[in-house]
């Protein structure tokens, strides 16, 4: 009788070929299943920091943007109806009725634009070239109140206010 040295019987009396004693076996061990976890979550906190991250600054971006455009619609505003706003007088410009200047010599107004507090200053000006113009120098800051990071934008222009 020859018997094959390539087969041996195993510990469950399987005959299995030898330096492969539990090839036939379904499953996965301890130390497979960890290294799979291990893997999966470094990947799944990669990818939820990464979606994070970009969300905050499309939030952010998005603040930006309506700060520029709040600027820009403002100096609009102001060119549209100058007399709105601020008036001319002898001595120079003056806040319009129901506006005060605050000391810097610009008038303030709060908006509230998606829930968030934004500050608009107005900052009119005027030399002697622009009053033989009759155009007046306008400076528009918006700023977000609330936020970490200070989000700010400057738009200005000129304005015909003939008197």
């Amino acid at each position: 009788v020859k018997i094959d040295t390539n087969y041996k019987q195993n510990y469950f009396g399987e005959v299995v070929p030898v330096g492969k004693r539990f090839s036939n076996k379904q499953g996965f061990t301890l130390v497979e299943v960890i290294v799979s976890i291990t893997i999966l979550s470094i990947i799944i906190l990669t990818f939820s920091s990464i979606f994070l991250f970009t969300n905050n600054t499309a939030n952010r971006n998005n603040e930006k943007l309506v700060a520029v455009h709040l600027a820009k619609a403002t100096l609009e505003s102001v060119k549209g109806n100058p007399s709105y706003y601020f008036v001319l007088t002898e001595t120079g410009i003056t806040p319009a009725e129901g506006f005060q200047i605050e000391d810097d010599g610009s008038i303030k107004i709060s908006q509230i634009i998606n829930d968030k507090d934004y500050e608009v200053r107005i900052k009119p000006s005027r030399d002697n070239d622009q009053k033989d113009l009759s155009l007046v120098h306008v400076l528009v800051e918006t700023k977000l109140l609330d936020s970490n990071t200070p989000i700010m934008s400057k738009v200005e222009g000129y304005v015909n206010y003939a008197e």
